[in-house]
C-alpha cells in the first residue's frame, strides 16, 4: 500500500469520557486513524463526515500497520472530546500473509491501540478478508480478534467494511487492495452511519 501519499487535513478539539458534548449546531471533532484507503478517500470521506455534523482531521498515510499508527492513536486519545476512527489492519494483513508480521504482534497492538482509548466510543472499520487475494484471509483472522475486543469493550463499534468489500468486489482496484470511486465512496458512507453510535 506504499503510494508515496499523506494527508492530514481538519483540526478541532474538547472534552468528555464515554460520550462526547457539545453546543447546538456545534461540529464536533473527529480524527480517522488510517492508511491509504484513507488518503485515496479523504474527499469523501471529508464530505460524508462533514455533512454529518463533523469536522474532520485525516491523519493516515499508506502502508500503515496498526503498530505503526500507534503515536497517531496516542495523540487522537490525548484529547478526550476527540471521537476517532480508526481505519487499520490492511497492511497487518499483507503483512502476516507475507511473513514480515506475526499474528500475535498485530492483535497485541490492535489491543495498546484500544487501551489508550479506555472507555472512549470508537468506531474500527474491518479491513478486507484476504487482502491481494493471496487466499491467505488474514483480514478474517484481523476482524475475528477486532470483535472478541469489541465483545469485552462495550466502547468499541466495529465497521464491517470486509462484508461490504465481499458483496462489492467492484470496489477494488486491480490490486485488490486499494478502491475505486464507489468502493471511497461505500467506505465513507460506512464510517459516517458508524460514527453516529458515538452520538
Amino acid at each position: 500500500m506504499a503510494l508515496g501519499l499523506s494527508l492530514l487535513v481538519g483540526v478541532s478539539c474538547s472534552s468528555s469520557s464515554g460520550s462526547v458534548t457539545s453546543s447546538p449546531g456545534e461540529a464536533r471533532s473527529l480524527t480517522v486513524v488510517g492508511d491509504s484507503l484513507s488518503v485515496l478517500g479523504r474527499q469523501p470521506i471529508r464530505d460524508s463526515l462533514g455533512r454529518a455534523g463533523w469536522k474532520v482531521l485525516i491523519d493516515a498515510f499508506p502502508g500503515r500497520t496498526t503498530a505503526d499508527q500507534i503515536p497517531a492513536m496516542r495523540y487522537a486519545s490525548s484529547d478526550p472530546a476527540r471521537v476517532v476512527i480508526i481505519e487499520l489492519g490492511t497492511n497487518d494483513a499483507i503483512q502476516i500473509s507475507e511473513g514480515h508480521l506475526e499474528p500475535a504482534h498485530a492483535f497485541a497492538s490492535i489491543d495498546q491501540a484500544l487501551d489508550l482509548f479506555a472507555s472512549r466510543c470508537i468506531v474500527w472499520v474491518t479491513p478486507d478478508r484476504d487482502p491481494q487475494r493471496r487466499g491467505a484471509m488474514n483480514g478474517t483472522r484481523i476482524a475475528a480478534e477486532l470483535t472478541a475486543q469489541a465483545a469485552k469493550r462495550p466502547n468499541l463499534h466495529i465497521a464491517d467494511f470486509a462484508s461490504v468489500l465481499a458483496d462489492h468486489p467492484e470496489y477494488l482496484l486491480d490490486d485488490q487492495v486499494h478502491l475505486t470511486d464507489d468502493g471511497s465512496q461505500a467506505l465513507a458512507d460506512l464510517m459516517t452511519n458508524a460514527i453516529a453510535t458515538c452520538r
